[in-house]
Parts: structure tokens; C-alpha cells; sequence
């Protein structure tokens, strides 16, 4: 495959072409010569003409257009976010001069939509990314060709140069579920002032005084309790977070990413060793996480949780059911909460509904975040 798609790129004609120039051979040597037709002669002359015209200024165009990309300085750094347009700065003179001949050029590593956009005599790139991700390069597949499409020249050009690419967040403003996952309280027991009432109560130890025993307690269990001071204000503890990473994950990955900005969490990711502690590394972690190997999505979760020694972890999903599901379905002792994160309509209800009944068999709280709403809506109230 990889030696036919390097032919691809070196022939010089496309299958059009191919069929044109055969035909004006024939048109030319078979009828016009052949037999004296003037008509078949001025078709096969004309399509030949096309032909090589198209030959040479691919050939001129591509030789100029590799000088100036191999003359372009590194990249500074770029910052973009996925499904939002905008301009990479990667640009090259414009074309105008050569009549029927066309450059073109799209990214295959990473996964963008390209429009190009005529700026005075340059050409400007627009992108969509597709997909979030921290590379060190971009790598484009340029193809020079004629404006009829019968040639077509075709290399990769790698242009380095930091490309961060950011989730998109939507609608999303607040994931408040983490709050509620973490241990703790931030406010006072209701029934005790900020000094701590004796409401709680512990074994008889020595020196407790003996007016703080609770005789009612030892009538009836003949055990020594005393009353004890309650905590009035219950420090709030770390919650602990995790990516699932699919090829269906963005929604996912754009609810964790404004998820990130609550203190005091522990995240992990698939793809990820390690974990993150701050909101920096975190949204590090999330953006790396895209290079994950999909057919070992959910396996790193095991791994996470015994690492931490956590029974309490937030799990961002995809709206699909995978491989993933079985694997975190295998994980015993642990209390799950599930961020399911989709687009609005563009999630299919059914197969939602097939992946909210999955996660339920293993989790009481089941959320759906809806990137184009901005709602978290509780799984039972899915329409």
C-alpha cells in the first residue's frame, strides 16, 4: 500500500489524463493521419497540447513551490481549537501567473479540514482541527495539478513547529458533578457552631472525664462512650478524574477539559502514564490523551485506581458503547461516576440509551454533558 500510494504521488498523469492522452494519440495518429481527417487531427493536436501544458507547469510549479517550503522558517507557536476556524500563518506566493495550473494542499498528520484564502499575492491557510493534540509539526500533503485534473503531482512536507490543539468546549461552562464526588463538606454541621459541639461520640480512653460518659448508651450495650467534640468544618479531599479516549471522545474530552479547572483534583487519561495534579497538567494530559491506542481505550483505569488506592473516580466517556465499557465494568471496589459527553442531536439517542443501561450496571450516577446546550442532564432524564 505504502509503494502504491509513492506511485501515486510520482506519476504525473491521473486516470483522466491517462484516458485524454491515449484518446488524442489515437485521435491524432489513428484518424487524423491516418486517414486525412482534419477534424480528428485538430482534437488529438488540442488534446495533446492540454496535455503537455499541464506536464510542464506542474513540473515548473512544483519545483518553485518545494524551494519556497523548503525555505520557510519553524513554525512559532500555534494554538488552535478543534471544530473553531482559524489561520495556521502558513502561506505561499500566489499562482496567477501560470493559467490552468493550481496548487493544493491538505494535512494528514494531525486531522484538520483546509480552505486556502488569496491574501494579496499569497495564499493563506484556514483550518478547522479535527481533532485535539500537541504536536511538534505539522505534515501536508501537497499536490500541484492542472486546472482540467488530467496531471497531478503529489509530496509530504513536514513544516515543524509547536501546534497545540485545544478541545472544543461549547456551550459547557461548569461541570459541577466533581464537587459532589469529593469527599468532605465545605460548611459547617447544621446543629453545631464553628467550635465543635460534643454531638459525636467514641470509646471510653484513659483520661476522658467521666461527665462526658454516656450512661444511657452503657445501660443498653454495657460499653463506656463519651461525647466528643463533632468536626464543624469538614476539609474538603482531592476527587479523583479519568478520560476514556476514543476516536469519538471530543465531547468527552471538552466536558473534562472545563472539569480541569476545579481545585484540587487527580487525573488520568488513557494513552497517559502518570497522573496530573494542577490545572495545567491536567489539560496537558487531556490533550495528549488523543494519541492513544483506540482498541486499548479504558484499560489504563485499572492501573489508575490502584495506583491512587482511590474507591471514588469520575470516568468523561464517549457516547458509544466499546471495548472500553467491558473493561471498566471489570474494576470491582470502586465507585464510579460517569460524565457521558455528546453533541446535542448529533448523538443517537438509541445507542445512548444502550450505553447509559451499560454504565448503570456499575454505577448509580450517570450524567450526560451536551457540548452544544451546555446541560448535564442525569441519565434518567434522557428524552
Amino acid at each position: 500500500m505504502r509503494g502504491l500510494n509513492v506511485w501515486r504521488r510520482r506519476f504525473p498523469f491521473t486516470p483522466a489524463g491517462i484516458v485524454v492522452f491515449s484518446g488524442s494519440l489515437w485521435a491524432l495518429f489513428g484518424m487524423g493521419h491516418g486517414q486525412q481527417d482534419l477534424i480528428w487531427l485538430l482534437i488529438g493536436e488540442l488534446g495533446l497540447a492540454l496535455c503537455a501544458w499541464g506536464l510542464i507547469g506542474a513540473l515548473l510549479l512544483s519545483v518553485l513551490l518545494r524551494q519556497q517550503l523548503s525555505a520557510l522558517s519553524i513554525n512559532a507557536p500555534v494554538e488552535m481549537e478543534c471544530d473553531r476556524a482559524g489561520f495556521s500563518g502558513f502561506s505561499l506566493n500566489a499562482t496567477w501567473w501560470l493559467p490552468f495550473i493550481q496548487a493544493s494542499w491538505v494535512w494528514t498528520s494531525p486531522q484538520a479540514k483546509i480552505s486556502v484564502k488569496n491574501k494579496g499575492l499569497r495564499i493563506v491557510e484556514r483550518v478547522v482541527p479535527l481533532r485535539r493534540g500537541v504536536v511538534d509539526g505539522v505534515w501536508r500533503e501537497v499536490s500541484v495539478g492542472d486546472a482540467f485534473g488530467l496531471v497531478s503531482f503529489s509530496w509530504l512536507h513536514h513544516h515543524p513547529g509547536p501546534v497545540r490543539i485545544l478541545p472544543s468546549t461549547g456551550a459547557l461552562k461548569d461541570v459541577a458533578l466533581l464537587r459532589g464526588m469529593a469527599g468532605g463538606e465545605s460548611h459547617a454541621h447544621p446543629e453545631g457552631d464553628l467550635s465543635g459541639d460534643r454531638i459525636d461520640m467514641r470509646r471510653y480512653g484513659k483520661g476522658d472525664s467521666i461527665r462526658f460518659v454516656l450512661w444511657k448508651v452503657y445501660a443498653r450495650s454495657r460499653q463506656l462512650m463519651v461525647r466528643t467534640p463533632e468536626r464543624a468544618m469538614s476539609p474538603t479531599q482531592e476527587f479523583f478524574a479519568y478520560l476514556v479516549s476514543t476516536p469519538g471522545d471530543q465531547a468527552a474530552a471538552g466536558a473534562a477539559w472545563v472539569a480541569a479547572q476545579t481545585p484540587g483534583g487527580v487525573w488520568g487519561a488513557d494513552g497517559v502514564l502518570g497522573s496530573a495534579e494542577d490545572t495545567r497538567s491536567a489539560r496537558e494530559l487531556i490533550l495528549r490523551s488523543s494519541d492513544s491506542k483506540h482498541a486499548f481505550a479504558g484499560q489504563g483505569l485499572r492501573a489508575f485506581v490502584e495506583e491512587r488506592l482511590t474507591r471514588r473516580v469520575v470516568v468523561f466517556v464517549p457516547p458509544s458503547l466499546g471495548e472500553w465499557v467491558r473493561h471498566v465494568q471489570s474494576i470491582e471496589g470502586v465507585e464510579f461516576a460517569f460524565v457521558v459527553g455528546v453533541d446535542g442531536s448529533r448523538s443517537r439517542l438509541r445507542d445512548l440509551r444502550g450505553l447509559v443501561a451499560a454504565l448503570q450496571k456499575c454505577s448509580s450516577h450517570v450524567v450526560v454533558a451536551d457540548r452544544k446546550t451546555g446541560l448535564i442532564v442525569p441519565a434518567e432524564q434522557l428524552r
